[in-house]
């Protein structure tokens, strides 16, 4: 059977996929998630490890890497696109960002996935 996750957990979960849309939001976000939620960002750095295996800043940029790469692969939007989307001050920052988690930059991952 499969322990539910702290409800606190679910909705940082949330706010983390309802966000990642939004201009500007960046894993700087943290705290501004754990204030919403009322509660300090270690309190739910805690429940983030003991749920996920993950802090709060991780799970973000988990999720963020992996939307990065499911727009990759859609192969509809140019990096510029993606880069602002997902709240890159501009689309080098995203470029080394995406080649220091993956090995190979946006494009070349783009071009091994077609």
């Amino acid at each position: 059977m499969v322990e539910q996750e702290h409800p606190k957990v679910l909705d940082a979960l949330e706010i983390i996929d309802s966000a990642l849309s939004l201009p500007g939001f960046s894993p700087k976000n943290a705290s501004d998630i754990a204030n919403e939620l009322k509660i300090s960002q270690t309190h739910l750095d805690r429940l983030m490890i003991q749920e996920t295996g993950l802090t709060l800043y991780q799970q973000i940029e988990a999720r963020r890497f992996q939307k990065a790469q499911d727009a990759l692969i859609a192969n509809e939007s140019s990096l510029k696109v993606i880069a602002y989307d997902l709240g890159f001050s501009s689309p080098s920052h995203f470029i080394s960002w995406f080649k220091q988690r993956q090995g190979i930059t946006p494009l070349q991952y783009r071009k091994r996935k077609e």
